[in-house]
């Protein structure tokens, strides 16, 4: 039995997409984000949270004909992840528990420190040329979300193998470290990329 949907899909577009962008973005810090998140927040709402910014950004970025991360400076872009990221940290820290840190903000926080993540990110870039190239949207669309489901779920999986290995004071020490040396890392990579860019 053929499906008539199934039938005009272009499966090269779609199988495509979704190889080049979980080969992309395998390991890259926007699932690393994911990780340090399901190590706090285990629950469905983060997981939908990392995935619908993952795929809210890249959508914006096809629609807009990638404007979207011209939208805010890049280094604007770069000091707001920063700090999104020291905050977390020092929330973990301050936590009585792991699941504490992101308690009733799973859903906005995941998808705000993933969205922020994939803001001018290659991903971007690849699909404008994935959709350019094979010219078919829809399909690249429908990759693009398996995509984030495959990456954001494996993370996710990994981070609540973690949860159970490590107690939990131990698990948010690791989480808040985690936060905090992103977040002291993209601070420099910031201060050090103005500095070239200023000539200093």
């Amino acid at each position: 039995m053929r499906f008539p949907i199934a039938s005009m899909l272009d499966p090269t577009a779609f199988t495509s997409t979704i190889t080049f962008l979980v080969l992309a973005e395998l390991g890259d810090k926007t699932q690393l984000v994911a990780l340090l998140i399901s190590s706090s927040d285990r629950t469905c709402r983060a997981l939908v949270g990392c995935v619908l910014g993952f795929v809210l950004v890249n959508v914006a970025t096809l629609a807009l004909g990638g404007l979207s991360s011209k939208i805010l400076p890049y280094p604007l872009i770069k000091l707001l992840s920063a700090v999104a990221f020291l905050t977390f940290g020092i929330l973990a820290l301050k936590a009585s528990s792991q699941v504490e840190t992101l308690k009733g903000k799973g859903f906005l926080a995941s998808l705000a420190l993933v969205a922020s993540m994939e803001l001018g990110d290659k991903t971007n870039l690849a699909v404008l040329a994935l959709t350019a190239y094979f010219r078919a949207p829809f399909e690249v669309l429908l990759g693009l979300l398996v995509s984030a489901l495959l990456l954001m779920g494996s993370a996710f999986l990994l981070g609540s193998s973690l949860a159970r290995m490590l107690p939990p004071s131990k698990l948010r020490l690791l989480s808040a470290a985690a936060f905090l040396g992103v977040g002291l890392y993209m601070l420099a990579d910031l201060i050090v990329s103005q500095c070239i860019t200023l000539g200093m």
